[in-house]
């Protein structure tokens, strides 16, 4: 089960509204926008901003952007979007 899918049930709108909201705090409107321009939803975006990615050590893009390291996610996001292998 995705976090999307917990996130559609009522009583967790306001963690909906919460993760949304770090996931812009931390990752910043740019690199926001890069992960919409892959991922076309933000609960898609979303989705992927806060699971484990191999490419990055088995750590959450979140991670990275809480820790400062806003550019390491986006140069993922560019071999993403470029379809180079991570």
């Amino acid at each position: 089960m995705y976090i999307d899918d917990l996130l559609k049930q009522d009583k967790f709108k306001e963690l909906d509204t919460f993760l949304s909201e770090e996931m812009h705090k931390y990752a910043g409107n740019d690199l926001v926008k890069q992960m919409l321009k892959i991922w076309e939803s933000e609960a898609s975006a979303r989705n992927w901003f806060y699971s484990k990615i191999i490419a990055l050590g088995n750590k959450r893009p979140y991670d990275f952007c809480k820790e400062g390291k806003i550019k390491e996610v986006s140069n993922l996001l560019g071999r993403i979007e470029h379809g180079v292998y991570s």
